[in-house]
């Protein structure tokens, strides 16, 4: 009751909301001329539908998106890259080599470094080629460097030939 009277008393003031009247409603005796409007609840209701429906699309575009999002920015290395690239084999262990290839790398180039260093693995621009290093154990005291160099989204082997030269004789010094 004390509800009524505070909604009646707003809507006098002209402050509250005028009453929600739907055509059909037998109690207000106005009968549908023709096509209903839709009305404001109507209304609200899809709204609402529609964006629960929105954030669960997003909800499952988000979480499969999620992980190209992670992989964009982590460095990925597959099989098919270890065939492509240029190899040296190191004959000491993956820890001196790591730190070697970290030192060299960012002597060689002004260019941000993007370290993976739970894969070992760097990614920078040397010459405007996109360089990307991965040092792996091959075997007990050998450790295996591969580089490859990509300008254009095109193989550089030029660069990656250098890129290499210059690790290996960081390596032996």
């Amino acid at each position: 009751m004390m509800k009524r009277q505070l909604s009646a008393a707003l809507q006098e003031s002209g402050i509250g909301p005028a009453p929600a009247r739907f055509h059909g409603d037998p109690a207000h005796g106005d009968l549908p001329a023709g096509p209903a409007p839709a009305s404001p609840r109507r209304g609200g209701i899809f709204s609402a539908s529609a964006l629960v429906l929105a954030g669960l699309l997003g909800g499952l575009a988000l979480s499969s998106c999620a992980p190209l999002a992670v992989a964009a920015v982590g460095i990925v290395i597959t099989d098919e890259w270890k065939d492509n690239a240029l190899t040296a084999d190191v004959q000491a262990d993956v820890e001196p080599v790591w730190a070697s290839v970290l030192r060299s790398m960012s002597n060689m180039t002004d260019a941000l470094l993007h370290v993976d260093e739970d894969h070992r693995a760097i990614q920078t621009r040397v010459d405007n080629s996109v360089v990307l290093v991965h040092v792996e154990q091959w075997a007990v005291h050998e450790t295996r460097v591969y580089v490859e160099a990509k300008k254009y989204m095109v193989t550089n082997p030029e660069v990656a030939q250098l890129v290499m030269e210059r690790l290996v004789r960081d390596l032996e010094q």
